[in-house]
């Protein structure tokens, strides 16, 4: 953790309106009014916490605090697609002879994969798990969708997948979101859990059943660097309309590149901080999220970088003392035209 110190330019400046004495930095003259800090924060530096959400100490507390943002950030993209959260999934089977339902949980690899080779995972996993290779999944690079297909024995049976909420199973990378659920009995109580099911009547050996929607292998369009950092900024930004102060949601970052390389975020306004209300900035932890209020990223060992940039106000006695010295440098030329 390292940090800079500059003077801002910013003159003139209206300090009757928060927004403009704020977005005004940066942008005029050079005063001594306004004290510019940048804060290089490493992870893999933590004081307290862990690599996925460190926690820093200022060894020298910044005072006066007016506007703080975050101006950069480098990080991996080393999550994992399907995780500890989201592996596992329900196959069902129903003997419509006797009403018997039978269910068999299906526990993914944790990893990241493509098409192919989740469509491999899935076969895999589901005839391991029944006890045979009646199921065949395949993936369209056409439609982007899974479909799973299913020989049986006698055409005597229903089946379906289960999913529970999509922030708890695959449903959302498989393609399964949404809560098109068939009328059965399994399916009772269970129509507001975001889920999808199949159980439509079998009436041949083959049944062939396609995902709804497009699958989603890179899980999340956008990642949340959340942050907690006292001041105004945890009483303005809320995660999820929480009314506890902590943790907020400072940036919105959007996921671009390849697995296992570096995504790179630069703020897109610079010149607009976050009010901090005159504060003091004495600890910082960090995390990231794939939502809003949701799981915090596991980054499976490597560390993510972060430049914040924080506004601090100089001492008002320096500020009076500005205008004292500006008041009598007029003065001397009046009286030196009298």
């Amino acid at each position: 953790m390292s940090r800079n110190n500059k003077l801002v330019p910013v003159e003139p400046y209206d300090r009757t309106n928060t927004t403009t004495y704020i977005s005004q930095v940066q942008t005029i003259g050079i005063n001594d009014i306004f004290e510019y800090s940048t804060i290089f924060l490493d992870s893999a530096e933590y004081e307290q916490g862990s690599r996925n959400r460190p926690n820093f100490q200022l060894r020298t507390p910044i005072s006066n605090v007016v506007g703080i943002k975050i101006i950069s950030a480098t990080i991996p993209f080393s999550w994992y697609t399907v995780h500890a959260i989201n592996k596992t999934f329900t196959v069902i089977m129903k003997n419509t002879t006797s009403g018997v339902y039978t269910t068999s949980t299906i526990t993914l690899t944790e990893g990241s994969y493509t098409a192919s080779e989740m469509a491999t995972e899935l076969q895999t996993k589901i005839n391991t798990a029944l006890g045979g290779t009646a199921m065949v999944v395949t993936t369209s690079s056409t439609t982007g969708k899974f479909t799973f297909t299913y020989t049986f024995t006698a055409p005597n049976h229903f089946w379906g997948l289960w999913f529970s909420k999509y922030t708890t199973s695959p449903a959302r990378i498989l393609g399964m979101m949404g809560t098109a659920i068939k009328n059965d009995t399994y399916a009772t109580g269970k129509e507001t859990d975001a889920t999808y099911i199949n159980l439509a009547s079998i009436v041949s050996t083959t049944d062939v059943l396609t995902s709804p929607y497009v699958a989603d292998l890179m899980d999340y369009q956008y990642i949340m660097l959340n942050g907690n950092l006292g001041g105004r900024l945890n009483q303005y930004l809320r995660t999820n309309g929480a009314s506890t102060p902590d943790p907020v949601v400072i940036a919105k970052i959007p996921v671009a590149g390849n697995r296992f390389q570096l995504i790179q975020y630069t703020d897109d306004d610079p010149n607009y901080y976050y009010e901090f209300g005159n504060q003091t900035l004495s600890n910082l932890e960090f995390f990231f999220s794939t939502g809003y209020g949701e799981d915090i990223i596991d980054f499976n060992g490597l560390a993510f970088q972060i430049k914040l940039g924080v506004l601090t106000e100089k001492l008002q006695r320096t500020l009076e003392s500005s205008r004292n010295e500006s008041s009598s440098s007029s003065l001397t030329k009046r009286q030196r035209m009298i």
